[in-house]
């Protein structure tokens, strides 16, 4: 169950500068979750070349070993959240924005529902950027993950905890 005053944390450590627009084809997932959660904070420094969408005590990361912009990234965040995290509302309410991401991220992956589906996308997006997933918790001065895999159960006990350094996060 979504959470539902949520605390909205946003990174973006990528190729693209901090404060620089992204152009408009590659913002419909990252400008989808930002109108969901617009109490959007950053956290720098989880890791470089990733893109990170944190809804209360979780995260949804992704890092880029490959690609060069930052709307695959979004589109890989935004499929972990919808399908992952599901919760009957915002299903319904985000269907089309869903199947235009799903669309766009993995054609061959429409004709598939659930878990098959976002498996399809998540897979499709690894084998084309290089993209590894993880889910991430913030709590007292520590950053824990675990690994994301593209098959469902989809959550593994792989990850790891790391203390964060004091001042790391900003608002």
């Amino acid at each position: 169950m979504r959470m539902l005053a949520v605390s909205a944390l946003l990174t973006v450590l990528f190729v693209v500068a901090p404060n620089a627009r992204a152009a408009p084809d590659e913002s419909q997932a990252l400008e989808v979750l930002k109108s969901d959660y617009p109490e959007a904070k950053h956290w720098p420094g989880a890791a470089e070349r990733s893109v990170e969408f944190c809804g209360g005590d979780w995260c949804q990361q992704v890092v880029s070993v490959g690609a060069t912009s930052t709307r695959e990234a979004w589109d890989a965040v935004f499929v972990l959240f919808y399908f992952l995290d599901p919760d009957e509302d915002y299903t319904k309410r985000r269907r089309d924005a869903a199947e235009n991401i799903v669309a766009r991220s993995a054609k061959h992956c429409l004709a598939r529902s659930g878990d098959l589906r976002a498996s399809c996308v998540l897979d499709s997006l690894q084998k084309k950027f290089g993209f590894e997933y993880r889910r991430v918790q913030y709590d007292v001065g520590h950053r824990c993950h675990s690994e994301i895999a593209v098959k469902p159960p989809f959550f593994t006990k792989k990850g790891g905890c790391a203390r964060m350094e004091k001042g790391a996060f900003r608002e």
